[in-house]
Order: structure tokens, then sequence, then C-alpha cells
């Protein structure tokens, strides 16, 4: 099994390192689902990432707001 994404990215921050912007966007997606080794859709609909996290909806519809 391979390493989930937002985990190196999420060390790299707290190792004080400089993040792209898509890196910084999976390493919030990883924060904020509890550091968890999670690889489905957070349903996330009000998160301003939910649109690039690494594992949400591409489509996201008004009945979600």
């Amino acid at each position: 099994m391979g390493m989930i994404k937002g985990k190196k990215e999420y060390k790299k921050f707290l190792d004080g390192e400089t993040l792209t912007a898509r890196q910084a966007i999976l390493a919030n997606c990883f924060q904020c689902n509890g550091l968890q080794d999670s690889r489905e859709d957070c349903k996330g609909y009000h998160c301003p990432l939910y649109d690039h996290s690494p594992y949400g909806s591409v489509e996201r519809g008004l009945e979600k707001l």
C-alpha cells in the first residue's frame, strides 16, 4: 500500500519547507481528515478546497450546499 496523498506534503510543511499550491492543498486535506489514511471523498462540500481535493467529487451540485 502506497503513501496516502498529503502525508508527505504535511510532513514537509511541519519541517518548515515551502510548498507549492498543489502540495498545500494535499497537506490541508490530509490534516483536515484528522491525519487519517483515508482514500475516500471527505464530502467537505463547504470547504473552499473541496474541488481540488485528491478524492473529492468532480461535480458539485447546489443540493450539497
